[in-house]
C-alpha cells in the first residue's frame, strides 16, 4: 500500500477506494550531468484516483554534494480536445495567490532578498478573477510568465492541497481543471512558439500537427533564477543537500519532517482535478466559417 497525496474530497463524494492506478518512474542524474554538481536521484509517481484527480508526486535526493532541483510537469492542456485549435476563444483562467489578492509575475528583489510586492497589477496579467486570456481591446494575452503563488517556502502537506491554486475551464466543452500544488510559482505558457509548419514532421495523437496557441501549460515550480539568489530571507531555495530527511518543512523548504531517513530533500506534489461545469455555465457559441473554431463568450 502507498500513501497518495490527495486534494480535499469533493463535497458529497464517497471515500476513495483502495485501488489507485499509478505509474512509478525513476531517474538518476550523475554528478556533473549538464554541469550540475552532485548526483540527484529522482522518483516520479503519477496517480489517477476516483475523484478524477491526476496526481504527480516528485521526490529527489542529493548524493555526494549539494545540488539543485526544480522539477515540474510540462503537459499541454486543451480542454476542448487535443486537435481543437487555439485555446484563446474558449478557455478561461483564474490564478489564486495565497497571501494577497494582488497578482504579480516575478519576485521583486533587493540584494537577493524579497521586498514588498508591487502596488499595482498589470491589468493584462490580473487573473485573480476567472476571465478569458484577452485584453480589454480583444487581443490575445500571450503568456510565458511565472506567477507568484506564495510569498514564502513551499507549503506542507496536506495544507497545500486544501484549495486550488489555479483553475482552467472551457466554456465550449464545460470541462474544468483545478490545479492543487505545494509549489511557490506557476509558469503559464500559451504555446506561443508552437508552429504547425515548423513541426509538421513531429506528429502527435492521430497524426495531428499542433498550431500556435493550440494548448496551454500550467507548470507549478520554484521561482525563476532561484539558484542565483540568496537562500536567506524569504526567497525559496532550490538547493538540495545530502543526508536530509524527506518532506517539506515549514521552516526550511529543504529540510522536512523525518520519514524513515531515506535522505530525500526535495518534494513537489501537484494534482489536476477534472470535472464538468453545470449546463447553465455554458455560454452561447457562435460558429465560425471556413475552418474556423467556435468562439464562446
Amino acid at each position: 500500500k502507498t500513501s497518495v497525496p490527495t486534494p480535499a474530497r469533493p463535497r458529497g463524494s464517497p471515500a476513495q477506494s483502495r485501488d489507485v492506478a499509478f505509474l512509478h518512474l525513476q531517474y538518476v542524474s550523475p554528478d556533473g550531468d549538464e554541469g550540475y554538481p552532485g548526483e540527484l536521484q529522482v522518483d516520479a509517481k503519477f496517480y489517477l484516483n476516483d475523484y478524477n484527480d491526476l496526481i504527480m508526486d516528485l521526490t529527489a535526493s542529493a548524493h555526494g554534494q549539494p545540488t539543485i532541483a526544480n522539477l515540474t510537469h510540462h503537459a499541454y492542456w486543451n480542454l476542448d480536445g487535443h486537435d481543437f485549435g487555439s485555446v484563446f476563444p474558449t478557455h478561461k483562467l483564474q490564478i489564486h495567490p495565497l497571501t494577497d489578492s494582488l497578482m504579480y509575475t516575478k519576485p521583486v528583489t533587493a540584494k537577493g532578498r524579497i521586498v514588498e510586492p508591487p502596488t499595482k497589477t498589470d491589468p493584462q496579467l490580473d487573473f485573480s478573477m476567472m476571465r478569458k486570456m484577452v485584453t480589454s481591446e480583444g487581443s490575445n494575452v500571450k503568456l510565458d510568465h511565472n506567477f507568484v503563488l506564495s510569498y514564502s517556502h513551499p507549503e506542507s502537506l496536506p495544507e497545500a492541497l486544501m484549495a486550488p491554486k489555479a483553475t482552467l475551464q472551457s466554456m465550449r466543452s464545460r470541462v474544468r481543471m483545478k490545479v492543487f500544488t505545494n509549489q511557490v510559482g506557476l509558469q503559464v505558457y500559451t504555446g506561443n512558439s508552437m508552429d504547425k509548419k515548423a513541426v509538421e514532421k513531429w506528429k502527435g495523437k492521430g497524426n495531428t500537427c499542433y498550431d500556435q496557441h493550440g494548448a496551454i501549460c500550467l507548470e507549478p515550480q520554484a521561482w525563476p533564477d532561484a539558484v542565483n539568489m540568496e537562500t536567506k530571507g524569504n526567497f525559496p531555495s532550490v538547493r538540495v543537500d545530502p543526508k536530509h530527511p524527506p518532506g517539506y518543512g515549514k521552516e526550511d523548504s529543504r529540510r522536512g519532517e523525518e520519514a524513515e531517513g531515506k535522505g530525500v530533500g526535495y518534494r513537489h506534489v501537484t494534482a489536476f482535478r477534472f470535472d464538468i461545469l453545470p449546463k447553465e455555465a455554458r455560454r452561447s457559441c457562435d460558429s465560425g466559417g471556413g475552418g474556423g473554431r467556435r468562439s464562446c463568450e
